[in-house]
């Protein structure tokens, strides 16, 4: 998938460079010369990591959303409530912040 690729970005400099200097959120589609449409997801992450490495987290999230779906992607919603509802004195309540 990656053949020419070098040769692709030298040739086509100003369509690349205007890829990565690019601030939309469309980093994974937006992929000059038709890759984005040629590679696979996680192909667009390995070119993603090369070019843009300070919008991966945001493309990993993106990708488990496609991949696995949006439940996987999102964090649940939870409310004291919920939580009071499942605990008692031998469960606990602990939160892990990271």
């Amino acid at each position: 998938m990656f053949k020419g690729i070098c040769d692709n970005v030298k040739n086509n400099i100003d369509a690349w460079e205007n890829y990565v200097l690019n601030e939309e959120e469309f980093y994974l589609e937006n992929m000059p010369n038709d890759y984005s449409n040629t590679l696979s997801s996680f192909d667009k992450l390995l070119i993603l990591k090369i070019f843009k490495p300070e919008k991966l987290m945001f493309a990993f999230q993106k990708y488990v959303e496609i991949e696995l779906g949006k439940l996987y992607a999102e964090s649940p919603i939870a409310t004291m409530d919920v939580l009071f509802a499942d605990s008692d004195k031998k469960t606990p309540i602990i939160f892990v912040l990271s």
